[in-house]
């Protein structure tokens, strides 16, 4: 049975990538078990402000020896598993929760993680609002400026589903998309 401490994180089976991203942007008591091979894992790993302590243990390596893996496993902490799309890390969980951890799944994995967007209002007025519209894995960031129903961008990112659905959510068209040009970036 784990030693694990008690948590504030509601334990489910999995947690959404909102979800996650919500604990990992402030202090917590996470722990990640990135279960994805060890050339995936080298070339990315998830990175936030407060970034928890991460272990990599390859999925195939559960069933060679279960128990050896396991024990790999620090106790103390909730353990989020992440894979490339979750399927994985699923099983991953299971067996640490049949250990006596709190294992949850990242639902979806590393390409759910690549693909979310974080809105945050920036300034909120009568006449206008502003928003940081954030890519969090890739650290990229746009804006929005919505007035009377209709929205500029500035500097969209390739997921345009992110903007069609933020659009609709706040009742306004399309007017205008500005990019922004920083110094040696100017085309000629």
């Amino acid at each position: 049975m784990s030693n694990a401490a008690p948590s504030e994180l509601q334990l489910e089976e999995s947690i959404s990538v909102e979800d996650f991203y919500e604990q990992v942007s402030q202090e917590n008591n996470l722990l990640i078990l990135d279960v994805r091979e060890k050339d995936e894992y080298d070339a990315w790993q998830i990175e936030t402000r407060f970034t928890p302590q991460t272990i990599h243990i390859p999925y195939f390596d559960f069933f060679e020896d279960q128990d050896e893996q396991v024990a790999k496993v620090p106790q103390g902490k909730d353990v989020i598993t992440d894979c490339a799309i979750g399927d994985a890390s699923d099983f991953v969980a299971a067996v640490l929760e049949e250990h006596g951890y709190r294992a949850m799944n990242l639902t979806g994995g590393m390409i759910a993680w690549g693909h979310y967007y974080a809105t945050r209002p920036v300034a909120e007025t009568s006449d206008y609002q502003i928003y940081q519209i954030e890519r969090v894995a890739r650290g990229c960031l746009s804006h929005a400026l919505v007035s009377d129903g209709k929205a500029i961008l500035i500097d969209p990112l390739r997921h345009i589903e992110q903007y069609e659905t933020f659009l609709a959510a706040h009742d306004a068209s399309l007017t205008l998309i500005g990019l922004a040009f920083y110094a040696g970036d100017k085309p000629e």
